[in-house]
């Protein structure tokens, strides 16, 4: 009998780790393109994208689908008066906020500006004159995560002077998107604007 050699059996051995011994008991195997998948045949070696050792340890650094990074040195500002009513612009359809008997409402309306005043048509009995009103305009690109808002609040003014109504029925914009009688021309009378955007300076 010839006796082992030296480092060799008569050293304990050490052997790589099977792949079906992984933690949680599944194989892994992937193809050429770094595709994988569960409950593969034990004794297939995985093929591991690069980085993906990182991923697996770390979990992933972007952020989940759906959303994404904010943009660098992005700040939240002040918009003035004049750069508010700039962004009205002369009509539009934006989101009007009053108060009902059993709690506030906020409905899309098509308006119109007047001046330094927002007017729209609606049916007659609607809304007394002197009601509290809200007037909210925004645009938003949810992409870049960046945009502006403007809020406009007041009380109303019922239109009744013939002149002043033909002027704005004959206006771009005028013609109630809501369709039916609405013949009740409603003027908010602005006691505060307010807005704010949020870009790269």
């Amino acid at each position: 009998m010839v006796p082992p050699r030296s480092g060799l059996l008569s050293t304990p051995q050490v052997w790589p780790r099977r792949a079906d011994s992984w933690r949680g008991r599944q194989a892994l195997t992937g193809d050429r393109r770094g595709t994988f998948r569960a409950g593969a045949p034990r004794g297939d070696v995985p093929v591991l994208p690069a980085g993906a050792g990182v991923e697996l340890l770390h979990g992933r650094a972007d952020p989940p689908p759906g959303q994404t990074n904010s943009g660098a040195h992005q700040r939240l500002m002040r918009l003035t008066e004049r750069e508010c009513w700039d962004r009205l612009g002369t009509h539009g359809v934006k989101r009007l906020g009053l108060r009902r008997d059993t709690a506030p409402v906020i409905v899309p309306v098509n308006f119109l500006v007047d001046g330094r005043t927002v007017v729209y048509r609606t049916r007659p009995e609607s809304i007394g004159a002197g009601t509290p009103l809200a007037l909210e305009a925004d645009h938003l690109d949810e992409e870049r995560m960046r945009g502006w808002s403007v809020l406009l609040t007041g009380t109303t003014e019922h239109i009744t002077d013939p002149t002043t109504t033909n002027t704005l029925t004959s206006r771009s914009g005028s013609r109630p998107w809501a369709g039916g009688s609405r013949t009740l021309w409603i003027r908010l009378l602005p006691e505060e604007i307010s807005g704010r955007v949020i870009d790269v300076p």
